[in-house]
């Protein structure tokens, strides 16, 4: 099975008017996953790797899953974790925008499905917004089952 982020890319990939697309999904839940599909494959490296958007440092000297993880902002964050969180969020975003220039990224998981994180994300006058998009909350399930529907999917994998 593919990761959370990657799984959820496919499935939004697959859906109705994507497959020509190129579709990001950051998935914001226990921890932090994203996943990009191009050319009608799967980004990832060689053995599989995915992309580590949430090891990335932030100006803080933390990671990113460190502050947007729901596993560190616990189920009601104060003030200042969803300060934290919602700008790192946006850090990624504008990133993931940046280097891979999809054309929609997709939102999923609990905490970037919570009411807070869907309003910073609406509210904040950045260009990704157009482009963003909040999927369900089971978008990495539905990615797996779109996957094992369609085995030939993972012989497309696409290197780094």
């Amino acid at each position: 099975a593919l990761n959370d982020g990657l799984a959820a890319a496919w499935g939004h990939f697959c859906r109705p008017g994507n497959s020509s697309k190129r579709v990001a999904s950051l998935a914001l839940g226990t921890g932090v996953g994203a996943g990009y599909v191009v050319n009608g494959g799967i980004l990832c490296g060689p053995k599989g790797e995915y992309p580590r958007w949430n090891d990335l440092p932030l100006s803080s000297g933390k990671t990113v899953e460190s502050v947007l993880g729901g596993l560190s902002l616990t189920t009601s964050p104060s003030a200042l974790q969803r300060e934290e969180a919602e700008s790192a969020a946006r850090f990624v975003l504008r990133s993931m925008d940046q280097l891979w220039m999809p054309d929609k990224i997709v939102v999923t998981g609990g905490v970037g499905l919570s009411d807070w994180m869907r309003l910073s994300l609406h509210s904040h006058p950045e260009p990704i917004r157009s482009r963003l998009e909040f999927g369900p909350e089971e978008s990495g399930l539905l990615g797996a089952a779109a996957l094992v529907q369609h085995p030939g999917a993972l012989s497309s994998l696409s290197s780094l």
